[in-house]
């Protein structure tokens, strides 16, 4: 039986809302902006730090990757 992935690290959620800010997201509350970021419609009504603590630590390293990605 596979257990359930890891969440994200702490370290992995302030690295991703830092990163997330300088991108222009808002660090707070979800928004419409977040659905390009692959949250999915029930997930963008609570808050972005909930959001980022139930990710899985690969999950939160690829969306780490995409936003090291775009430009500052």
């Amino acid at each position: 039986m596979m257990g359930r992935a890891a969440t994200a690290t702490e370290k992995q959620v302030r690295y991703a809302l830092h990163l997330l800010g300088r991108a222009g997201y808002d660090t707070r509350y979800m928004g419409a902006q977040y659905k390009r970021l692959g949250a999915k419609m029930s997930e963008r009504s609570g808050t972005v730090d909930s959001w980022l603590r139930g990710l899985s630590v690969t999950e939160c390293s690829d969306l780490i990757d995409r936003l090291r990605a775009q430009p500052a």
